[in-house]
């Protein structure tokens, strides 16, 4: 006897609606790619959707607009990559040299962030709502920062004040960043450990 439609429907299996938290770590994801390929500018929402595999509608969904997606995704890479990655390398048992290399390597690898950040460092000088974005992701790194180095200073030899050399290791950071996507020849990892070592000997 064939079934009927509602058995039909009763028979098959049920899709499961992904969960909230996965797709705003999806979307997240695919903004990153998307951002650093792209550019802050350029890159669209329906792009990020369409390479996290959701719809539009699923990006308005988790985050009201492309400043919101973005700072989103400041604050994670500042806890995930930036504050974390520093705290390892401050508490490692490592040189003041030793430090510098590993900071210098971090700065290379992630030259793409660092052009991104800096093309929105531009918008912020004239958008304020980018400008609010910009300041408060600023702040919580420098005050981070300012805490790891406060804390291994002693055991590294670093007598400076440690905002100012929070300061000048973020903007050495991006920097270096930026210029070496532009000239890459010009700034190995040798140059550029040679560079935060000057800064944390000050």
């Amino acid at each position: 006897m064939p079934q009927s439609r509602s058995d039909q429907r009763r028979s098959a299996p049920e899709r499961r609606r992904p969960r909230r938290e996965d797709v705003r770590s999806d979307l997240l994801a695919a903004a990153a790619e998307e951002f650093q390929t792209r550019g802050y500018a350029a890159t669209r929402l329906e792009a990020i959707a369409t390479r996290a595999g959701y719809t539009k509608g699923a990006v308005y969904s988790n985050f009201g607009s492309k400043q919101e997606l973005f700072a989103e995704l400041l604050d994670q890479r500042i806890t995930a990559l930036i504050v974390d990655s520093v705290q390892g390398i401050m508490a490692a048992d490592l040189t003041l040299d030793d430090v510098a290399r590993r900071m210098a390597r971090l700065s290379l690898d992630e030259e793409r962030w660092h052009v991104l950040l800096a093309e929105f460092a531009v918008l912020a000088t004239t958008d304020e709502e980018a400008a609010a974005v910009y300041r408060a992701n600023r702040h919580r790194l420098l005050t981070s920062v300012t805490e790891i180095i406060r804390d291994n200073a002693a055991r590294l030899g670093i007598t400076g004040d440690p905002w100012t050399i929070a300061f000048l290791v973020a903007a050495v950071t991006n920097v270096a960043g930026v210029h070496g996507v532009i000239e890459p020849a010009s700034l190995p990892l040798t140059r550029r450990a040679e560079i935060f070592s000057a800064v944390l000997r000050r």
